[in-house]
Formats: structure tokens, C-alpha cells, sequence
């Protein structure tokens, strides 16, 4: 790789979950799935756009909140979007127990591409010092 031709490097990580390219839509659709919710990826897709507001605008999400309760609220959101508009079983409605396993997934997910991550980022700062 020649560095000296290289004048930045752009880390964007929004709508990915990591290096490995996964979109959010996808791993979130296996982490309800996994939770035993039957959704589609539109009606997923729908929720969460919804959701996004109220996490913002009414500050369900503190900044001390780590990873998993962030995405805890957000999937407890999300299941009574996705109940309210008849998308789901109702069953599944503020249930702590289902947000928590898509949480769980999620972060587990997350965790796993961390070693994928790093050892990209690494490659890249002993090629091209200026990077690190």
C-alpha cells in the first residue's frame, strides 16, 4: 500500500455494525428472530425509523447508558411499534425479557467483529504510520 498517496481515511460506521460491512436492518432482523419475533425486514425497518425519533427527542437514551441498555430501550420501542401497528403477536409487547435477548444479541454480534476490527485497524497503522 503506498501511504504517501493515501491524504485521509474516512471510518464510517453509520448503517454498518462493523468492518465486516453487516447492515443493522439484517443483524437486528436475526436478533428478533432469534428472540422468537416473526417480523419482516420493511416492518422492521419501519419500527425503527419510528423509534429513532422518541430516543432522541425525549431522551430515553442517557449518555451514561452503555451498548446493551441503549439497544434494550430501543427494542422494547420497537416491539410495541411493531404490536401497535399490528405487525407482530402481542405476546411480544414490552416485554423486558424479548428486548434484552435482542440486546444481548446485538451486543454479542458486536463483540464478535471487535477482533475482525482490530486487527483491520492494526494492518493499516503499521502500513501508513500517520494513522495511528
Amino acid at each position: 500500500m503506498d501511504c504517501d498517496s493515501i491524504r485521509g481515511i474516512i471510518l464510517d460506521y453509520d448503517g454498518t455494525v462493523d468492518i465486516r460491512g453487516d447492515k443493522w436492518s439484517s443483524v437486528m432482523l436475526d436478533a428478533f428472530r432469534s428472540a422468537g419475533v416473526e417480523v419482516s425486514l420493511p416492518a422492521l425497518r419501519r419500527a425503527a425509523e419510528a423509534v429513532g425519533t422518541y430516543l432522541v427527542v425525549d431522551n430515553l437514551v442517557q449518555p451514561t447508558d452503555n451498548f446493551t441498555v441503549m439497544m434494550q430501550t430501543c427494542a422494547g420501542l420497537m416491539l410495541k411499534y411493531m404490536n401497535d401497528n399490528s405487525q407482530i403477536a402481542d405476546r411480544f409487547v414490552d416485554t423486558d425479557h424479548t428486548a434484552y435477548t435482542v440486546a444481548r444479541y446485538c451486543r454479542d454480534y458486536m463483540e464478535a467483529g471487535f477482533d475482525i476490527d482490530r486487527t483491520a485497524l492494526t494492518m493499516l497503522s503499521a502500513q501508513c504510520p500517520w494513522c495511528s
